[in-house]
């Protein structure tokens, strides 16, 4: 199966779901007008339907009849209550995506009450900028193609790898936590190169550089 010609829709148009949106608009991958999403933050949900020119629901249930594919991007302390709310929307014909860190596929299963096609997925920051690495974990109960269109959709915004799911929990420490503190250590050496004279532009752009010599080496 391929991501092209499906109609996508999002629970949760946060940092991580803003950018898979603006990464298959601008890949093509999908039309705008085969977008939807929902978002607690009706203002934040208007300003993002308007930028990317998706269409905003404000019934979850609704927004999941709707679509072939959802993509669950709420918190995973949330995550619970969102799944009880569509439990009554989902079927098989629908392929359900979790961005939840450190939510597994089983405790997903149990909220929903019922079987489903699911895969559990980890991104990352650098997605924000199309620059991102995203581990999919390899899930019982799919059909032929889901994986692949998996992979078609977060190659959209980065790099793909697919693991076991019990490596997951380990990408999540390293890959997705991990460039929050490399961001980290840019800002602190640019404060100090800030503190040493330079200006402010200047800083960031040799903390940035250092960071990326160390990287390669």
């Amino acid at each position: 199966m391929s991501i092209k010609g499906k109609r996508v829709a999002f629970l949760g148009a946060g940092n991580m779901g803003e950018a898979l949106i603006k990464g298959l608009t601008q890949a093509g991958l999908v039309p705008a007008g085969s977008i939807t999403a929902s978002d607690p933050r009706s203002e934040h949900l208007a300003e993002i339907a308007r930028r990317y020119g998706i269409r905003a629901v404000a019934d979850n249930a609704e927004l999941v009849k709707s679509a072939d594919v959802i993509i669950l991007a709420v918190k995973p302390q949330i995550m619970g209550a969102v799944l009880k709310e569509v439990s009554s929307a989902v079927d098989e014909g629908k392929l359900l995506i979790s961005i939840a860190a450190g939510v597994a596929t089983k405790k997903l299963r149990e909220q929903l009450g019922r079987p489903v096609r699911l895969i559990r997925v980890m991104p990352n920051t650098p997605a924000l900028v199309l620059e991102g690495v995203t581990a999919i974990a390899r899930a019982e109960g799919l059909e032929p193609g889901d994986l692949e269109a998996a992979q078609e959709l977060f190659a959209a915004v980065g790099k793909v790898v697919v693991l076991e799911e019990g490596a997951m929990d380990a990408v999540t420490g390293l890959s997705g936590s991990g460039p929050a503190y490399v961001a980290m250590t840019i800002e602190a050496l640019a404060d100090g190169g800030v503190k040493m004279g330079l200006d402010f532009i200047q800083a960031v752009e040799r903390a940035t550089l250092r960071s990326r010599e160390l990287g390669a080496s």
